[in-house]
């Protein structure tokens, strides 16, 4: 990760506002995967303390699908009051519930929209792995394990989804409703989801699509 392009994220991301509902919005939080020029990215999320957090995905945790835990030290090995935490995340759990999101009928919790204008690319991607059964020739035990289809590209966009859905865990967005939404924002009932019948750019995923062959 290059000096420069740390600075375009900081320009383009952090720093960066959105207008909508009469409200400006900003990122609340960005993750960063740290398996690729790790103290680079310690570093980064060092100097944005309240917006990143480095993550690191594991296929399998333990109990919990998010666990945290410091990495910066002092001299007999105690964490440091302000360490940088590196999130350690249950890819498997995340990417099951982003298949239910994508899978989800119009009207139900998590429904998965996509703007019309997305390319193709990214659409590769986010379908770039299956779920299969992993058989242990020895135990004769089998193990649901998120693979890689057959001739799949890249599955980069498909990791930042996964990414932004533990962002959303970790900010408890699941415990949000319109009782205790932000002030200006519409109750989110089915009547007003975008509407893929109307010329708002919004397309729906039919069932029995991506995630059924």
């Amino acid at each position: 990760m290059r000096p420069c392009r740390l600075r375009q994220l900081v320009n383009v991301l952090l720093r960066r506002t959105w207008n909508g509902h009469d409200r400006t919005h900003r990122l609340r939080l960005c993750c960063i995967d740290s398996g690729y020029r790790t103290d680079e990215v310690y570093r980064f999320a060092r100097s944005w303390p309240d917006l990143v957090r480095p993550i690191k995905g594991a296929q399998r945790l333990s109990g919990v699908p998010i666990r945290a835990a410091k990495i910066d030290r002092n001299i007999v090995g105690d964490p440091l009051k302000r360490s940088v935490r590196l999130f350690h995340l249950d890819t498997s759990h995340f990417k099951d519930k982003l298949t239910r999101f994508m899978t989800a009928q119009d009207g139900e919790h998590g429904a998965w929209h996509l703007h019309a204008g997305v390319p193709a690319e990214y659409l590769k991607q986010v379908t770039s792995e299956h779920k299969i059964l992993n058989r242990n020739r020895k135990t004769g035990a089998s193990v649901a394990a998120w693979t890689k289809r057959p001739g799949a590209g890249g599955n980069h966009w498909w990791d930042c989804e996964v990414y932004a859905a533990a962002a959303a865990d970790m900010l408890a967005i699941y415990a949000l409703n319109d009782e205790n939404a932000p002030e200006g924002q519409p109750p989110t009932t089915q009547n007003s989801r975008p509407d893929a019948s109307r010329s708002s750019g919004w397309v729906r995923q039919k069932r029995g699509g991506w995630f059924n062959d």
